[in-house]
């Protein structure tokens, strides 16, 4: 098998990434034990030992004084994720190969059983999946209409409603759409864009009529 010679730089690249890999993990891993500890702080009352009122003021102080790099917040995100880990009986070991970023978003999850779903999605996706599911996942939770296709609310009169009822019906017969799509898909997909890059002439009626033409 013949070798191959890498150049200075190529052989330093391979090293950078192989380095930044394994920060990457012990990282994670760093995470989880910081976590403990804080938690361990937190729940005994260590602060008061510390010499501060309250678990906050210390993390804060000690954030002040140089000694952490993060605050109170962050403190406590780090607490919710060794809980969410002790909760569902995690193997740290395995966890802490999962990027933090993903762990904080599965541990703002309050349902354990969305948690380990978006535990198996941490496998898979990237952060940004993560991310997104996760913010799915919370609004399903505060009872809040996550379909993409109804974002927003319009309010109008019942002349208004008549005339999108209108214009709804004649692009679903236009375009040949059924029940099954959305009402909002309708506009958003075929009546807007006929409506703003059509150029309409005096003489030359529009598919869906302006609401100015509608009879009262």
């Amino acid at each position: 098998m013949e070798s191959v010679v890498l150049s200075p730089a190529a052989s330093r690249a391979i090293a950078v990434k192989e380095r930044l890999v394994g920060i990457g993990k012990e990282v994670s891993s760093w995470a989880i034990e910081n976590g403990l500890l804080l938690k361990e702080a937190r729940d005994n009352g260590y602060h008061r030992e510390w010499g501060y009122q309250s678990f906050d003021a210390a993390i804060a102080a000690l954030q002040d004084a140089g000694q952490l790099d993060y605050g109170p917040r962050n403190a406590r995100n780090f607490i919710l994720i060794v809980e969410m880990i002790q909760r569902q009986g995690l193997d740290p070991a395995i966890t802490a190969k999962i990027p933090i970023s993903k762990l904080r978003e599965v541990a703002s999850l309050k349902s354990p059983k969305d948690q380990l779903a978006l535990l198996e999605l941490c496998g898979s996706g990237n952060v940004a999946d993560v991310q997104r599911e996760a913010k799915r996942l919370r609004a399903l939770a505060n009872g809040e209409d996550v379909d993409p296709f109804s974002p927003y609310t319009i309010y109008c009169t019942e002349t208004m409603k008549g005339f999108i009822k209108e214009c709804l019906e004649k692009a679903r017969e236009l375009y040949t759409l059924d029940a099954t799509v959305p009402d909002a898909a309708v506009l958003v997909d075929a009546i807007l864009p006929e409506w703003f890059n059509t150029a309409h002439t005096p003489d030359q009626e529009p598919d869906c009529p302006h609401p100015s033409s509608t009879e009262p």
